[in-house]
């Protein structure tokens, strides 16, 4: 194929590949509680398909439905870091007067393998007024990637 033109060769290399199957509506025949998916799946190559019921299950027993916990070292110390729930996250985004990632710091640092609070709302006022030093900056980019958000732009609140 070295001198077939770039088009004819990605048509040769793709040729008797069928392109995938895009559903966005239930068939017919399925019942109106069962959602019809197709696919790329294990075996035949289809999807079962699942009632609403078996889907709500799967969302809220996977893996994405519990908090992560993430072992951190600052100043020499190890402590973990509990993921905080969506109202959790809420409540310390509308705290006027509060910055944002220091009142997740210490509402969600524990003692190391324990349930045990590292902080307590008392130490807001030494947090936030210590040096802002590549430990702790190291310390907000680990819990604004567990969140997916965007640290730079909370920070400056």
């Amino acid at each position: 194929m070295a001198n077939t033109p770039k088009s004819a060769e990605l048509q040769a290399d793709t040729a008797g590949i069928a392109p995938p199957v895009v559903s966005s509506s239930p068939s017919p025949s399925s019942p109106p509680s069962a959602i019809s998916t197709t696919g790329t799946g294990v075996g035949n190559g289809a999807i079962p398909p699942m009632t609403l019921e078996e889907l709500r299950a799967k969302f809220f027993e996977g893996a994405a439905s519990k908090a992560k916990v993430l072992k951190m070292e600052w100043n020499g110390i190890e402590f973990d870091w509990h993921q905080p729930t969506i109202e959790e996250m809420q409540k310390a985004q509308d705290e006027e007067d509060q910055n944002f990632m220091v009142t997740l710091l210490i509402r969600h640092s524990y003692m190391h393998n324990s349930e045990q609070r590292l902080f307590t709302n008392d130490d807001y006022d030494m947090l936030v007024k210590m040096p802002l030093s590549g430990e702790f900056q190291v310390i907000v980019r680990q819990i604004g990637q567990t969140m997916d958000l965007k640290v730079e732009e909370k920070v400056k609140k």
